[in-house]
C-alpha cells in the first residue's frame, strides 16, 4: 500500500483538515437540563419493550416473586397478632403460644425467601435489559460517521451512555415492584376494613392530607432536581473541559484561574444538590408524621376498644402493624411516578440517540479488496470538500499515488492534508469528485476491507488500556 507522508502539525483541538471550523454542535441532547421530566409516553415503551421481551421468561417470574412477596407480607401481622393472643392466654389451647411461635419463625423466613427473589429477580432482569442497552448504544456509536461525532459533544454522549442509562436501569428495579405495591395497598386496605370498619375509616382519612402534601411538594422539587441536574452538567462539564484542555492550560499558566472558575461552578453545584437533597427527603418526615397521627387514633381508639372487651390484644397489635405498612406503598408509588417521569424523559434521549442516522456505511454487494492482490493504487479525481457546506477547504483536487510511490503534503495548518487521508480512509464523504483504492472507488468498497488496507499514522498516538 502507498505510504503518506503527511505534515499533521495540527492542534489536536482542531477537526480534521486543521484550522477548518466545525459545524455549528449538534442538537443531541441539548435540551436535557430544560426537561428532566416527561410524561407516559406509549411510543417510548413500546421501543422499549423490544429490549424487554427477550427476557419475558424472567420477566413473568420476576412478577411471580413480586407478589409471593406482597402476598406473604401482608399476612406477617396477622400471624404476629395470633402470637400475641397465644402469648396473653387468649388463644386455642395451653400449647398454642409454642406453635403460634414455631408458625410465626416458618412464616417469617418464608417471607424472607420470597422478599430475597424479589429484589434478586428484579435486579437481575434490569441489569440484563441494561446490558442490552448498552450493547446496542456502543454497537450504533461505533457506527456513526465522524461527521456526526465532529458536532457532539462528548460530555452529551457520556452522558446518555451512563446518566440516562442509569435512570433507566432505576426505573426498572423499582417498576416491577408496582404490582407488589398496589396488591399490598389493596390486600391492607381489605384487612383494616375486614378487622374493624370505624378503625379503617379513621386510618384512610390521612390519605387526602398526604396526596394534598404531595401535590403541593412535587412542582417545587421539580425546579430544584432541575437546577442540581444542570448545576451538575455545568460543573462535570467545565472539569471535562480543563482536563481534555490541560495542554493549554498549563501552556497559559492558567491554573489559577481555571481554579477560581471551577470553584464558582463546584460551588453552585454544591448549593443546587443539599437543596435538592432537601427536597427528596422532605417527605420521609412527612410521611412518617401522618403515619404517627394515623397510629395515634388507631391507639387511642382501639385502645378503649381492647379495654371494653371489643377487640383483642392480638388483633390490636396487628391493626398498629398493618397501620405501619399501610404507608409504604403509597410512599412507594408516589416515588415511582417520579422515577417513571425520569425514565420517560432519558428513554426518549436513549432512543434519539439509537435513531442517529449512520450516514457512512456499506453498499450492497461492497467489493471486498485483498491487500495481497490488489492494486495499490491511490487517486484523487476533482475532489471537493468542506467540514461546513458552504465552506469548503479542497476545490478540484486531483493526485495520484503510484504503488511504492512515498508523496508528502505540505502545507499551513488548514489547507486540507489530513483531510485528504481522511477522505481516503472514508471517514468523511467528498461533496464532488472521487477518491479511488485500488481502481474503486471508497464508496464501492466495504470499510472493513478498506480499513484493512489503509494505515493511517496519527501526530498524536491513541492506546488503549491493555496488556503487552
Amino acid at each position: 500500500m502507498s505510504e503518506f507522508g503527511m505534515d499533521m502539525a495540527g492542534s489536536a483541538a482542531t477537526p480534521p483538515g486543521g484550522g477548518a471550523p466545525r459545524r455549528p454542535r449538534a442538537n443531541l441532547g441539548t435540551n436535557d437540563e430544560e426537561e428532566i421530566f416527561a410524561t407516559f409516553d406509549r411510543r417510548i415503551i413500546s421501543r422499549f419493550w423490544i429490549f424487554l421481551k427477550p427476557h419475558w421468561k424472567f420477566l413473568i417470574f420476576a412478577q411471580i416473586a413480586v407478589l409471593a412477596s406482597a402476598l406473604s407480607g401482608i399476612q406477617l401481622p396477622r400471624v404476629i397478632g395470633h402470637a400475641v393472643d397465644s402469648a396473653t392466654g387468649q388463644g386455642a389451647n395451653g400449647h398454642a403460644l409454642d406453635m403460634a411461635l414455631v408458625g410465626l419463625g416458618v412464616y417469617v423466613v418464608i417471607n424472607a425467601a420470597f422478599a430475597f427473589l424479589d429484589q434478586w429477580t428484579t435486579s437481575r432482569l434490569a441489569q440484563a435489559v441494561i446490558f442490552d442497552v448498552r450493547r446496542a448504544m456502543f454497537a450504533h456509536f461505533q457506527k456513526v460517521s465522524l461527521s456526526f461525532m465532529d458536532k457532539t459533544h462528548v460530555g452529551r454522549i457520556m452522558s446518555r451512555l451512563q446518566g440516562d442509562v442509569g435512570a433507566l436501569q432505576e426505573f426498572l428495579e423499582s417498576s416491577t415492584g408496582v404490582i407488589g405495591d398496589i396488591v399490598t395497598l389493596i390486600g391492607i386496605t381489605i384487612s383494616l376494613l375486614l378487622m374493624n370498619w370505624k378503625l379503617g375509616l379513621l386510618t384512610m382519612l390521612v390519605l387526602p392530607a398526604m396526596i394534598g402534601v404531595r401535590a403541593v411538594w412535587l412542582p417545587y422539587s421539580k425546579k430544584t432536581f432541575m437546577r442540581a441536574r444542570i448545576a451538575s452538567s455545568i460543573a462535570n462539564g467545565a472539569l471535562a473541559e480543563n482536563i481534555n484542555g490541560i495542554r493549554t492550560v498549563q501552556e497559559t499558566r492558567r491554573e489559577a484561574m481555571n481554579f477560581e472558575l471551577y470553584t464558582e461552578k463546584n460551588e453552585a453545584n454544591f448549593k443546587a444538590a443539599v437543596d435538592s437533597s432537601f427536597m427528596s427527603q422532605i417527605m420521609t418526615p412527612t410521611v412518617d408524621i401522618l403515619t404517627g397521627l394515623a397510629m395515634a387514633t388507631v391507639i387511642v381508639v382501639g385502645g378503649n376498644e381492647v379495654l371494653g372487651g371489643e377487640l383483642r390484644v392480638g388483633a390490636m397489635v396487628a391493626y398498629i402493624l398493618f397501620v405501619q405498612r399501610f404507608f409504604e406503598p403509597v410512599r412507594m408509588l408516589s416515588m415511582q411516578y417520579t422515577v417513571m417521569q425520569r425514565a420517560m424523559a432519558a428513554g426518549a434521549r436513549i432512543f434519539e440517540v439509537l435513531d442517529v442516522p449512520i450516514s457512512i456505511d456499506d453498499k450492497p454487494n461492497a467489493i471486498e479488496l485483498d491487500k495481497t492482490t490488489m492494486d495499490s493504487t491511490v487517486e484523487l479525481k476533482n475532489v471537493s470538500f468542506g467540514y461546513a457546506p458552504d465552506r469548503r477547504i479542497l476545490h478540484n483536487v486531483s493526485l495520484k499515488v503510484a504503488p511504492k510511490q512515498v508523496i508528502a503534503l505540505v502545507g499551513p495548518t488548514g489547507s486540507g492534508k489530513t483531510s485528504i487521508m481522511s477522505l481516503v480512509h472514508r471517514f468523511y464523504e467528498v461533496d464532488e469528485g472521487a477518491v479511488l483504492v485500488g481502481g474503486h472507488d471508497v464508496r464501492d468498497i466495504s470499510l472493513d476491507s478498506l480499513g484493512r488496507v489503509i494505515g493511517m499514522v496519527l501526530q498524536e498516538p491513541f492506546l488503549f488500556s491493555g496488556t503487552i
